[in-house]
């Protein structure tokens, strides 16, 4: 599989666990953009620490990134995992190293419904096109 459905871009939902703790964790939203291998975005977690930035680099299937909080009041946490083959899903491991505390956990995301929405959308939009050129 190729193309667009391994891009990372787009909408995603997703949750993480602690690795002390598996019961805990916290769902969180992501807005994320590739371009070249490069990966930026904007997360934003339910739990009271609210929004950070992201960035790091993609390359299918694997996907790593530093976690910013924009309040500025906690470590910067690295993210490492690998993406679906059929680009639907990601998963894997963070990491926060504060002097000689480390925190550490799983995380895993999805596709928003959005997303899933609008690539329906535009393949619908592509095998119309594809009728109409044959008639032509």
């Amino acid at each position: 599989m190729t193309g667009a459905a391994q891009d990372a871009s787009g909408k995603w939902r997703g949750f993480y666990t602690y690795r002390h703790n598996p019961d805990a964790g916290c769902a969180f939203d992501a807005h994320l953009e590739v371009e070249e291998g490069v990966l930026s975005g904007r997360i934003h977690d339910d739990y009271e620490l609210g929004e950070a930035t992201v960035s790091g680099a993609y390359h299918f299937p694997s996907i790593n990134f530093t976690k910013v909080y924009v309040s500025g009041e906690h470590a910067p946490i690295h993210y490492v995992g690998t993406m679906s083959e059929d680009g639907r899903s990601m998963s894997g491991t963070w990491l926060i190293t504060h002097g000689q505390i480390r925190w550490s956990g799983t995380w895993r995301a999805h596709r928003s419904q959005e997303n899933d929405s609008r690539a329906r959308t535009t393949s619908k939009q592509k095998k119309r096109q594809k009728i109409k050129d044959k008639q032509l």
